[in-house]
């Protein structure tokens, strides 16, 4: 006896439009967006730090873990959240 419907296995998986998918060239200009907006952000930070005590090593670790900091926060949490509302799925 043979069955002739697909088997369920075939039936599992998380399939998308293609009009759910953003191009290459939108990528390209959202990332270049995500840049501008982390350079800005460390920037702001620099001349901050500058404005209120000369540099020296306690400074540049500051800016160090600010700009780390930073760049977690936006990269990873905030665009977790907006893709998937949640951080923890």
């Amino acid at each position: 006896m043979t069955n002739n419907s697909a088997s369920p296995v075939s039936n599992f998986g998380v399939y998308y439009a293609s009009k759910d998918y953003a191009g290459f060239w939108k990528r390209v200009f959202a990332w270049c967006i995500d840049i501008i907006v982390v350079l800005s952000l460390l920037g702001l930070y620099a001349i901050i730090i500058s404005l209120i005590a000369e540099w020296s090593e306690f400074e540049a670790k500051l800016l160090f873990w600010l700009s780390l900091l930073t760049c977690h926060l936006y990269l990873v949490v905030l665009k977790t959240q907006i893709n998937q509302h949640s951080v923890f799925g």
